[in-house]
């Protein structure tokens, strides 16, 4: 089946930096395909984990992990030159607005754009983008804020600031959905491009734990979980999700305007969509049966058939609540005539690089377009029996931990990313076919 008034947005260039020492989606590749991590303990330069550890989840003022996913590029460094700043402005300047500007450099690169060349076009930049440490601890003390502290961490600047430095003349906007950022500025990005707004678009997000202050308000709520590990879909989540950090950016167009202008496509994004969960048990618990029902109307929208869904990369955050009920929510959508024999495959990066919040999604989206690039399916890191509450085989789904070579010819996959509040946001993506 095919939709006649929905077109397909092509992904033509991609670039991220991640836990694990990636800084390529070539390096991402290798970890992933590999079943490593990224994990590592708190680097002293975030701060004193000694200082600050307790078992306990929910004690006042301490943090129950000594761990987590952390880059391993200092975020300090950073080539103010190179991007046309002075050292005064460097260094009022967020860093993770400093990853975006590296990492859009790149997939500008990746997609065979220069800066030079995109220059005063009517390309659209869509950010997702959450907490900002930087923000918190240089303001700590009003008196010595830097002097463009201002321009350096709001967040309008995320996205504004890529505008600028690349003379990039589209809308141009910030996103914070919390969890779901990266994936709502996606579905932004399409609409733009699909109403003529733009005529391509980078979709970017960047995530930095740079200071213990959000760390000890989530261990507080106990949202935290003890090893600072994420064991996605697995027996051993138990509790709560594992903190990461990372950035990550694609460019976008419209599909026939890619094939005209000879570009390499990754990837074809044929349709996405955004819900609420509404009233729930609680604020941050989930409605899978607001999942399922965005699922079928995203599939319903793009005219394709649920049954042709092979791998679902998921949210997967590995909290004891929250993957049983998007798991059943992903089955209730697309289980209808699977069998063990056409199982539906699920997985999470997020065991790979930890949870990313704000930027996690546009990390999954670059995972599921190099697996279809590759007609690859990669495995899920530290996984060893299913939670017990994911009955996998009734489910006829299967979480694979080796890579193997994609058992259909095409393979679409869906992103789906729920935010602490519960914004849900799905995005279909497959295999461009000639």
């Amino acid at each position: 089946m095919a939709s006649a008034t929905l077109e397909p947005i092509a992904i033509v260039g991609y670039a991220c930096k991640l836990p694990g020492d990636v800084s390529s989606p070539e390096d991402l590749w290798e970890l992933c395909s590999r079943g490593r991590t990224g994990w590592g303990p708190t680097p002293s330069t975030r701060y004193s984990k000694d200082a600050y550890y307790h078992p306990a989840p929910g004690k006042h003022g301490c943090i129950n992990t000594e761990g987590g996913y952390f880059l391993h590029k200092d975020p300090a460094r950073f080539d103010a030159p190179f991007f046309n700043m002075t050292v005064q402005e460097a260094t009022a300047l967020d860093p993770q607005q400093r990853l975006l500007l590296e990492c859009t450099f790149e997939a500008f690169e990746s997609s065979g754009m220069t800066k030079e060349g995109v220059a005063g076009k009517d390309i659209g930049v869509f950010v997702g983008g959450s907490f900002a440490d930087y923000e918190v601890n240089n303001t700590r003390d009003i008196d010595t804020a830097p002097t463009y502290q201002a321009t350096g961490c709001a967040p309008a600047m995320q996205s504004n600031r890529l505008s600028y430095y690349f003379d990039l003349r589209g809308p141009s906007m910030t996103v914070d959905t919390a969890c779901s950022s990266s994936l709502v500025a996606l579905h932004s990005a399409m609409q733009s491009l699909r109403n003529g707004e733009s005529s391509s678009a980078v979709v970017a997000a960047a995530h930095l734990n740079l200071t213990p202050d959000f760390f000890v308000t989530m261990s507080n709520t106990q949202l935290l979980n003890d090893a600072g590990k994420t064991f996605a879909f697995d027996h051993r989540a138990i509790s709560g999700f594992a903190r990461g950090e990372g950035a990550g950016s694609i460019v976008l167009k419209p599909l026939n305007a890619a094939i005209r202008d000879g570009d390499v496509i990754r990837a074809v994004i044929h349709n996405s969509g955004v819900n609420q969960d509404g009233k729930t048990n609680g604020i941050t618990v989930p409605n899978g049966r607001a999942q399922s029902d965005l699922i079928k109307q995203v599939y319903a929208k793009a005219g394709l058939d649920p049954a042709e869904c092979g791998f679902s990369e998921c949210h997967g955050t590995g909290t004891k609540v929250g993957d049983p009920i998007e798991v059943a929510g992903i089955h209730e959508a697309l289980g209808a005539g699977r069998s063990p024999r056409s199982p539906l495959f699920i997985g999470s990066v997020k065991s790979n690089v930890g949870h990313l919040e704000g930027a996690s999604g546009i990390v999954s989206v670059i995972k599921a377009a190099m697996m279809l690039e590759k007609g690859m399916l990669l495995p899920n890191a530290n996984f060893e029996t299913a939670n017990p509450n994911i009955p996998l085989n009734e489910y006829n789904m299967k979480v694979r931990n080796v890579l193997i070579a994609m058992i259909v010819t095409i393979v679409v996959l869906i992103v789906m990313i729920m935010m602490v509040m519960a914004i849900i946001n799905v995005i279909i993506i497959r295999k461009l076919t000639t």
